[in-house]
């Protein structure tokens, strides 16, 4: 039995601080990154590739490492995050692995323990491990020495960093950063280097800082300074910090696990300190007691380092390797392989026996079936009693662990049902729960919906609502609600939209309607709308170019060079106009001109591009072949020989198809007189405004005729002798439509630019004309008339006989003065027979009997009747047309009419009438077009009218058919006007006519039919005879740009005065008015025509509605 090592604490509080610095310590231990990187086994992979890797290592006889791979990947768990497959794979590794290590020299393994130390720059286990394996080699060893040169560099190499190292590690504590602390604590311990005392003293400083912060945390398990008895080689101390206020105390088992960990990790400081110091028998009684009493505290790590150097002690132990002695050595290798199998068979059995206490069956079975392994892989070491008896208590502990799982299987599917219940149950509840909730924050949601009126998101909700609950009430009246709501608001919205609608379409009727302020209106957005179509197309030169051009166009300097060279007058201008300028002397030079060449010109505030022009011709004077000219060629002002500038070509197109155009003259306007009506029927009906008689007769230049008429334009007015088509070299045309190709310089190109410019200012001259026929009429009509008839003796005889048979004669019914209503037997005057107002038969008090009676012989005096028609008379002499004619055919201003019945028979009537009359009437037709251009504009109202009546005769009956004309009544307007070079005045061929129907007169015609003449009135057809009313003016005349000019016009006055009345008795003063009636009558009518030209400039209304657009427009720097 092994002697154990007594460790003593002096108090609880020192308990508590050793237990800290342990675990402290062997976390940051088991964290040192250089430990990890040095492996060959990539930790991070899948395990499957970790046990190729390990399997790998142990082909290549690379055991040890091999196998700490595989005890990696092992870990504390007995591999329980590893399959079956994988699990049962690495346990027949590291059964090959221990086989290896069984069988390998000593040397050998302490060769590969150094090296696999030195790849984790753990210096002192590698430096100790090769001197080990020159010990076993005999004191002489080339792979020894080979790891101690190495070991060597790698320390001279940390100790070139150490000053580094130190303080980097101060640094870091003195940040709080104790995790970088203490890993570089780590590495620096593992170095081996020495210190001298400066830095002994800051290394023991932040040490003393590191585990004073652990013990403060009252932490058993974090991570802390490296283990003293580890790091230190020292004993460990019992160091009594104070106990930090306010922190909970740990639990006794915590306590109790943390003091056997800090005891196993002080045995394990002080059987390496032994095994160092060559006291082999101390250091194999305390590994041989880590690996049976504390083997669960130890890492992987450091009980593979304990097995390790158990083996290599007892080894040592027994003699070592004599020479000689190769039996000897195989029978100390095979005890020592012996007892670590059967040290690890304990440990696995211990460790399965805790686990099954605590009853964690399944790394209880795998550390049997490990210790299984562990004995199985070594059968041929033990007796075969020894093996069965391992045998036994594995199958022992296995029974056991059988017992436990079948009950841990009862009672977790006992626990499981309980739980999937109880998970039922919780789960419901919470679902209720959660859908109530749902439910509840769903209604308020629809709530506020339902406030603001977004009735369509709030059906939305509801939807979800009865998704989560189809039975929810509140949901179901909800959307019943909700939906009449939106039903109701769609309508409102709707109905609104339409008052919208019709509003908005109410005032666009209205903004229609309203007159023009101007001949030529343009929108609101015409500078946006011009930007935006014209701003692509105002210059096919870059913006820089654009800028230049702009510059030395309106900036304006002036020139005064006298003898000046022309280096000297162009770097004035280019001093002034502070514009990049690239002068190719080489080229100048080539045509005679260089820097030195005099230039004389004198010139007072003209633009720069002038200037410049000025001052190349005169130094192009002396040239010879070409000239200077300039351009500018990616917004630099180039100066160059016309011939290089000529080699700068673009390419551009220009849609010309609105010049060549062909405008027409529409000449075609129709006569509005009857005569032409009558001469152009003949049958067929009147001129149709919509038929053009003459169009067929009209000729047109062909459209390709007028395409090469505008290139020959360009070709003769721009660079005549640069175009291939005459023999040059620069510039070319191509048609495609309506559109010119064209290649030639920029320069070029703005010439071209410019003349199409030009072009199309001529053409788009617009002239609008207004012609005015202004009629004003004025009339007056006066009567005054009074009408008095006297009849007497209106009692006698006759009357009464009369009377007695109608009782409505009266005595003026004996009298007929006027001719027409005479009697034919006894002439005007008396009548021989008489009748009155009528009788009424059928009782509805309308007379339907006229009796007439004859007139009895007077038995003295007849009635006796004195009447006057001189109201009649002055009616009938005035003239029936005009106002007469209106105000007689109606009832008069004031009327009053009287009769006094007794012997004697009295009626008057008093008429008076005054009527003033004035009208102006104004027929203004107005028409637009293009300069030199014959156009008309027709108005007017068309009226059929029968013409002709033509007999369709048969034996016994004659029809007749109806010819049908169309006379018109309005406006007509012909004219054809040109516009002054100065723009000033309009010359203008004018044919205006106005026309109006005054009345339609009928008349029968008769046809002979069964030999009698037949009227077609008694068919009610009659022939029409228009009355036409026209006015016309054909003149030409000259007119300034929106004057008024009258071309012609008429003026008519009618005067007319009427008195009738009884002689002698009319020019009695006063008794006068009884016996006389007067009218009088006056129509004055003026008749004028009016003519005003307005000559349409675009380029001039454009920048009068917009002021600057065509400047922004053509230099292209605008929007």
């Amino acid at each position: 039995m092994l002697k154990k090592s007594p460790v003593r604490f002096r108090s609880t509080r020192a308990l508590l601080a050793a237990t800290a610095a342990f675990a402290l310590g062997a976390a940051a231990s088991a964290g040192s990154p250089g430990m990890a990187s040095a492996s060959l086994v990539d930790a991070s992979a899948p395990a499957e590739v970790q046990l190729s890797q390990a399997n790998e290592l142990l082909v290549r006889g690379q055991s040890i490492e091999g196998r700490s791979a595989l005890m990696a990947l092992l870990g504390p768990d007995g591999g329980q995050r590893l399959s079956d497959r994988e699990r049962g794979r690495l346990y027949e590794l590291l059964a090959q692995a221990e086989r290896q290590i069984a069988s390998a020299d000593p040397a050998d393994l302490c060769l590969q323990r150094a090296s696999y130390a030195l790849r984790r720059d753990n210096l002192v286990e590698a430096d100790r491990q090769a001197r080990a394996a020159r010990e076993l080699a005999g004191g002489s060893s080339v792979g020894a020495d080979g790891l101690m040169s190495e070991i060597a560099q790698r320390r001279g190499e940390l100790r070139s960093n150490l000053g580094w190292t130190v303080a980097s590690i101060l640094d870091a504590a003195e940040r709080g950063d104790h995790a970088s602390a203490r890993e570089a604590l780590a590495t620096l311990d593992r170095s081996g280097l020495t210190l001298d005392a400066r830095e002994r003293a800051l290394v023991e400083r932040v040490r003393d800082r590191l585990q004073g912060v652990a013990i403060a945390g009252g932490r058993s398990s974090a991570a802390a300074t490296v283990t003293l008895a580890v790091v230190s080689n020292e004993q460990p101390t019992d160091p009594e910090p104070d106990e930090p206020a306010g922190e909970p105390a740990p639990s006794d088992r915590d306590l109790i696990e943390a003091a056997r960990r800090f005891e196993a990790q002080s045995l394990l400081g002080e059987a390496n300190r032994a095994f160092d110091n060559r006291e082999l028998n101390t250091a194999a009684e305390n590994y041989a007691r880590l690996l049976e009493e504390y083997r669960q505290f130890l890492s992987p790590e450091q009980a593979e380092q304990a097995r390790d150097r158990l083996a290599e002690a007892r080894t040592l132990l027994r003699g070592g390797r004599a020479p000689g002695g190769v039996l000897q050595d195989q029978v100390a290798r095979n005890e020592v392989a012996r007892q670590n199998a059967v040290a690890e068979f304990e440990n696995f059995l211990a460790q399965a026996r805790r686990s099954l206490e605590t009853g964690d069956t399944a790394p209880a079975r795998n550390l049997a079936a490990q210790a299984r392994l562990t004995i199985t892989a070594r059968q041929d070491l033990f007796r075969q009693a020894e093996f069965e008896n391992f045998q036994g208590q594995i199958d022992q502990i296995l029974s056991r662990i059988a017992t436990v799982e079948e009950q841990n299987r009862q009672q977790e599917l006992s626990d499981r049902e309980r739980r999937v219940r109880e998970a039922q149950t919780e789960a419901e509840s919470r679902q209720r729960q959660e859908r109530d909730r749902r439910i509840g924050e769903a209604l308020e949601r629809v709530r506020a919906l339902q406030m603001e009126q977004r009735y369509e998101e709030a059906l939305q909700v509801i939807d979800e609502i009865l998704f989560i609950d189809p039975q929810h009430v509140a949901g179901q009246l909800l959307r019943d609600a909700i939906s009449n709501s939106s039903l109701y608001m769609r309508y409102d919205r709707a109905r609104g939209d339409n008052m919208s609608s019709y509003a908005n379409q109410f005032v666009r009727n209205m903004e229609a309607l309203r007159m023009p302020d101007s001949v030529l209106d343009f929108p609101r957005d015409w500078p946006e709308l011009s930007y935006r179509r014209t701003g692509a197309l105002a210059s096919d030169e870059p913006v820089e170019n654009r800028r230049v051009l702009a510059a030395i166009q309106q900036q304006r300097l002036p020139a005064n060079f006298q003898d000046n060279t022309l280096e000297e007058a162009l770097g004035f201008i280019q001093t002034v106009t502070q514009l990049d300028m690239d002068v190719q002397w080489d080229e100048l030079e080539d045509i005679g001109i260089d820097r030195q060449t005099p230039i004389t010109l004198r010139l007072t505030e003209v633009p720069v591009e002038t200037v410049l022009t000025r001052v190349l011709d005169r130094a192009s004077r002396a040239s010879f072949g070409s000239r200077a000219d300039w351009a500018v060629v990616d917004g630099i002002l180039t100066i160059s020989s016309d011939e290089q500038l000529r080699r700068n070509t673009v390419l551009s197109i220009y849609d010309v198809r609105d010049l060549i155009v062909e405008v027409p003259d529409y000449d075609n306007a129709p006569a509005l007189d009857l005569q032409s009506v009558l001469q152009a029927g003949q049958g067929g009906g009147g001129q149709s405004p919509f038929r053009d008689e003459q169009d067929g007769d009209r000729e047109f230049v062909p459209f390709e005729e007028r395409v090469l008429d505008l290139i020959e334009i360009i070709q003769r007015n721009v660079d005549p002798d640069g175009w291939e088509d005459a023999g040059g070299l620069t510039g070319s045309v191509y048609r495609l439509g309506g559109n010119l190709i064209i290649s030639n310089t920029p320069k070029n190109h703005r010439a071209i630019r410019g003349l199409l410019s030009q072009l199309r200012a001529t053409q788009a001259l617009q002239i609008n004309v207004e012609t005015r026929f202004l009629l004003v009429s004025q009339d007056f009509f006066e009567q005054i008339g009074f009408d008095l008839d006297v009849y007497f003796n209106v009692n006698n005889n006759q009357a009464r006989a009369a009377q007695a048979v109608d009782g409505t004669v009266q005595g003026s019914d004996f009298f007929s003065f006027s001719p027409t209503n005479a009697d034919p037997r006894s002439g005007p005057g008396l009548r021989r027979t008489v009748s009155g107002a009528g009788v009424d038969t059928t009782g509805d008090g309308q007379p339907d009997i006229f009796p007439s009676q004859g007139i009895v012989n007077p038995t003295q005096w007849s009635p006796v009747g004195a009447t006057q028609n001189s109201l009649g008379l002055a009616n009938a002499l005035i003239p029936s047309t005009g106002i007469a004619a209106t105000v007689l055919g109606g009832a008069p201003a004031l009327g009053v009419a009287g009769q006094f019945l007794d012997d004697i028979q009295v009626d008057f009537l008093v008429q008076a009438t005054q009527a003033d009359r004035r009208s102006v009437s104004l027929t203004a037709p107005r028409l637009t077009f293009t300069n030199g251009q014959t156009s008309n504009i027709w108005v007017a109202t068309q009226r059929s009218f029968v013409s002709d009546l033509a007999p369709v005769v048969s034996d016994s009956a004659v029809g007749f058919d109806p010819t049908v004309e169309v006379v018109s009544e309005g406006v007509v307007m012909l004219v054809q006007g040109n516009v002054s070079a100065d723009r000033r005045y309009v010359t203008l061929n004018v044919d205006a006519a106005v026309s109006t129907i005054d009345s339609f007169e009928t008349q029968a015609v008769t046809a002979v039919a069964g030999g009698q003449l037949v009227s077609s009135a008694d068919t009610q057809s009659f022939i029409q005879l228009p009355t036409v009313t026209v006015t016309r003016v054909q003149t030409t005349v000259t007119v300034p740009d929106q004057g008024t000019i009258m071309l012609g016009g008429q003026r008519i006055v009618n005067e007319a005065e009427v008195e009738t009345g009884v002689p002698v008795l009319s020019k009695i003063p006063i008794i006068s008015r009884f016996f006389s009636n007067r009218i009088e009558l006056k129509e004055e009518s003026t008749l004028l025509i009016l003519l005003k030209p307005t000559i349409i400039i675009q380029n001039e209304e454009e920048e009068r509605n917009f002021p600057g657009l065509l400047d922004s427009l053509s230099t292209g720097l605008g929007g």
